[in-house]
């Protein structure tokens, strides 16, 4: 099958795990025979000059890198869509022949931030009231000026880009709730959680003392700030990241039995993780398909998950770990693990073989990439 692929890809300087699932995406599906093309835009390459306010007036006019005369020199039975914004027009997704298929990494296509997240709690007024409540807050950047194009562009987004396409991907079941509840969608959506390559398997091989992990962003919806005061005394924690409320953290962390590192290689990080107690997932927002709990599982290490997150539905519902709130329920959950760890680690194998490998990824993506096709027919 002939597949392009479209994706604009997020500046270095705020490192997105969608990027590597997007690469990683293209490498399997060419590994599996397919003729692939990917459709990218950088936003590394086109920083600099005025490029603010090009992205602003392309956001209000619904411009911007138009891919349609590459997608017809390719010809491609299917084209999947990752992420548009902020380089790519949105216009010519409902023009184009071939059957298109849109993965939704985040919810952007309803919130100006795409967290659905504000001051600290989960944020629903955009979608309920009307975009121009993201003005008023200035949810992105911290900025009305510029939240302004980002919230005026959100009703043609959802216009082009999903009543546009063919089939829509989501990537967990508490992101596609929140999808079909807010978006007012024609088509089904399809859950496919993204995938984590198994080569060079390492498991799980603890050391002494017992020692918990947590990593990820220091942004307010990752929680680490909330981690750090909640975090008990009597354990140990290996927080690996860095960002813009570092110094924050590691206030907070201060006579705490806490150490950081930087943000690490996925190879390196494999290796701390296989050799931790346990992994902590503060995260505040619906977080779609959180990779690091993937990689957790994927050498059998339990995951204690903030209860608002999408891996708090998820090691509840398969015995892969625990949940919390607050400081006593933190407690108790990581009690909860030491207690039962074998049958948690058991546990988080299986549901990672089971939803998370390369093999389960390429059934569902080829039976419906096959599946729009014959649609379109």
């Amino acid at each position: 099958m002939r597949i392009a692929v479209v994706h604009s890809f997020y500046s270095s300087a705020q490192p997105s795990g969608e990027n590597r699932v997007v690469e990683d995406q293209v490498e399997a599906l060419n590994q599996a025979g397919h003729q692939v093309e990917l459709i990218r835009q950088d936003t590394d390459h086109l920083q600099g000059g005025f490029y603010a306010a090009k992205t602003a007036v392309n956001l209000l006019s619904g411009s911007g890198f138009d891919p349609s005369k590459t997608l017809l020199r390719f010809n491609p039975d299917v084209v999947h869509v990752h992420n548009l914004f902020p380089n790519f027009s949105t216009k010519w997704v409902s023009r184009i022949s071939a059957p298109t298929v849109v993965s939704l990494h985040n919810y952007r296509s309803v919130c100006s931030n795409g967290l659905l997240y504000r001051d600290g709690n989960i944020c629903h007024e955009c979608p309920d009231r009307g975009n121009h409540r993201a003005i008023v807050h200035g949810c992105y950047r911290d900025s009305r000026l510029a939240t302004i194009p980002i919230a005026l562009s959100i009703s043609r987004t959802q216009q082009n880009l999903l009543t546009g396409a063919t089939g829509i991907v989501t990537t967990s079941e508490l992101s596609d709730r929140a999808i079909r509840r807010f978006v007012p969608l024609e088509l089904s959506t399809h859950m496919i959680p993204n995938f984590i390559d198994q080569v060079d398997l390492i498991h799980s091989t603890l050391t002494r003392p017992r020692k918990w992990i947590a990593m990820g962003r220091f942004t307010p919806e990752k929680g680490f700030v909330d981690l750090v005061q909640d975090w008990p005394h009597s354990e140990q924690l290996l927080v690996v990241g860095d960002g813009e409320l570092e110094e924050q953290i590691k206030a907070a962390a201060k006579e705490k039995r806490i150490e950081f590192l930087s943000s690490v290689s996925r190879e390196t990080l494999r290796e701390i993780l296989a050799q931790s107690f346990g992994m902590i997932f503060p995260s505040r927002w619906y977080e779609s398909d959180p990779q690091v709990v993937a990689e957790a599982m994927r050498v059998g290490v339990p995951v204690v998950a903030f209860y608002a997150n999408t891996s708090a539905e998820l090691v509840s519902a398969t015995g892969s770990g625990a949940v919390y709130q607050d400081r006593v329920s933190l407690e108790a959950a990581l009690a909860s693990v030491v207690e039962n760890r074998d049958q948690m680690s058991a546990a988080a194998l299986g549901e990672f073989q089971q939803r998370w490998t390369k093999a389960a990824w390429l059934a569902k993506i080829e039976s419906l990439f096959e599946f729009v096709v014959e649609k379109n027919g």
